[in-house]
């Protein structure tokens, strides 16, 4: 587990975006992103910036403003942050690139005009596994040698079944490697690095409220 870490008002908590009218669930951070020194990033979209921990202590923190709420696919890398604006269908809309430093708005690029991407390379914007449906994989991306990463769900999910098993395969359709997890919350995000790592983001809850976020490498490196 690379981070274990708890809601709260001080600089080194992510926030939490309460519940708004018309039954709007509680938000908190929902995309991650590993850059090349081993550093995680969260989009703290309560709090408008990125934040970032190395082996669980926190860093630092960039300011992101004008950011809206639900932007996923967070990549940190060559000393740029990127985010991906989606649509209610779930549809990337636009793209933003920051400088990492400063939060400084370098670019955006709006998709729905035919821009093309700005991401240096692939990040797959990651829904939820409640968007999952059985018997269908999900892509969650490839590494830089093209080994393909999916995952599968159980929906009918029972203590001591595998809930996710997650598969490296090569570009040939060979199985690499298998991944098993007994969880019981919905993952929010996945991440895979350039090396073939696998990580994920959980959220977690106190009762019924939700207060606690989680980061687990769930795959090593390809060799």
């Amino acid at each position: 587990m690379l981070l274990d870490v708890r809601a709260g008002s001080e600089v080194t908590r992510p926030g939490l975006i309460p519940p708004g009218p018309g039954g709007s669930l509680t938000l908190g951070p929902e995309t991650i992103a590993i850059d090349e020194g081993g550093v995680l990033w969260l989009f703290d979209q309560a709090k408008s910036r990125a934040a970032a921990y190395d082996k669980g202590v926190f860093l630092r923190a960039v300011a992101l403003t004008d950011v809206p709420r639900g932007a996923r696919g967070l990549l940190v890398t060559s000393g740029r942050i990127y985010l991906r604006i989606v649509d209610d269908s779930g549809t990337g809309s636009s793209e933003l690139e920051f400088d990492a430093t400063t939060g400084r708005l370098v670019r955006r690029a709006d998709l729905r005009q035919g821009a093309a991407t700005i991401y240096p390379f692939e990040r797959i914007a990651f829904g939820s596994v409640r968007d999952a449906q059985k018997g269908v994989a999900d892509l969650l991306g490839h590494d830089a040698v093209g080994n393909r990463y999916e995952r599968n769900v159980s929906l009918q999910w029972t203590q001591g079944q595998c809930f996710s098993v997650i598969r490296r395969i090569t570009p040939a359709g060979i199985d690499l490697a298998e991944a098993c997890f007994d969880i019981g919350g919905p993952a929010k995000d996945y991440f895979v690095a350039r090396d073939g790592a696998v990580y994920q983001l959980e959220q977690l809850y106190t009762g019924t409220a939700l207060d606690r976020f989680a980061v687990t490498r769930v795959m090593s490196p390809a060799k």
